[in-house]
C-alpha cells in the first residue's frame, strides 16, 4: 500500500469511530428525557426519587422485590446517564461522555447500551414474562415524569402489540438504535416519539 492510500484508510477509520452530528442530536435528546427539572441538569436525588415513583406507580410492595428494581432503576442511571460520576451532569458533559466512549470503543459501547436497556425494560416487565403491557410502559414513562398518556399509548402502538403486550426485546433493540446508530438514513422511532414530545 502506498502511504497517501494508507493516510486515507488511518483518516476514514478515525471518522468511523466517531460520533457524528447527527447521533449527537440524539444524545441531546436523550439527555432532555432524563433533565426532569428542565434546566439542562440531572441530578442523583431526582434519578432516586424517580426510582421511587416508578415501585409508587406499580404497586411494588414486596421488600425484595423493591429493592431488587430499585437496585436496576439506579444501575441504569448510573451506566447510562451518570457514567460513574456524582451528579449532577449537565448536558454538556452527559454528551461528552458519550462521545468519548464511542470514540474508544464503538462495540463496548453498544454493549453497555444493550445491557442499560436489558436491565431498564427488564424492570418494567414486573410479571418476568419477556413482554410489556401499556400499563407497564406508561408506569416506567411516568416515573421519569412522561405525563402525555395519548403519545405514550401511539408510541406504545407503534410496536404493534399482541395481546396488549409488546417483547422486551423490541423495546431494547429501538432503544439502542437510537442511542448508538449514527446512520441518518435509517428511520428511528424512538427519535421521531421524542421529537413529538414523549
Amino acid at each position: 500500500m502506498d502511504d497517501d492510500f494508507q493516510k486515507h484508510l488511518k483518516r476514514s477509520t478515525v471518522v468511523c469511530k466517531m460520533a457524528n452530528d447527527y447521533l449527537i442530536y440524539k444524545w441531546k435528546l436523550w439527555f432532555g428525557m432524563f433533565d426532569s427539572r428542565g434546566n439542562g441538569k440531572v441530578y442523583k436525588e431526582d434519578a432516586r426519587e424517580e426510582e421511587q415513583l416508578f415501585a409508587k406507580l406499580n404497586h411494588i410492595e414486596n421488600a425484595e422485590e423493591k429493592k431488587k428494581v430499585i437496585k436496576d432503576l439506579e444501575a441504569f442511571w448510573d451506566a447510562a446517564v451518570f457514567q460513574g460520576k456524582d451528579g449532577p451532569i449537565t448536558e454538556k458533559e452527559f454528551v461528552e461522555a458519550h462521545v468519548q466512549s464511542y470514540r474508544v470503543d464503538k462495540d463496548a459501547f453498544i454493549k453497555k447500551m444493550e445491557t442499560c436497556y436489558k436491565t431498564l425494560f427488564g424492570s418494567f416487565d414486573l410479571l418476568h414474562e419477556n413482554m410489556i403491557t401499556c400499563e407497564e410502559f406508561i408506569n416506567g414513562l411516568k416515573a421519569f415524569h412522561h405525563d402525555d398518556i395519548t403519545l405514550e399509548k401511539t408510541y406504545f402502538e407503534s410496536y404493534h402489540p399482541v395481546d396488549g403486550k409488546i417483547p422486551v426485546k423490541d423495546l431494547v433493540e429501538s432503544w439502542v438504535q437510537f442511542v448508538t446508530c449514527n446512520d441518518s438514513t435509517q428511520r428511528d422511532y424512538v427519535k421521531e416519539a421524542l421529537e413529538n414530545g414523549l
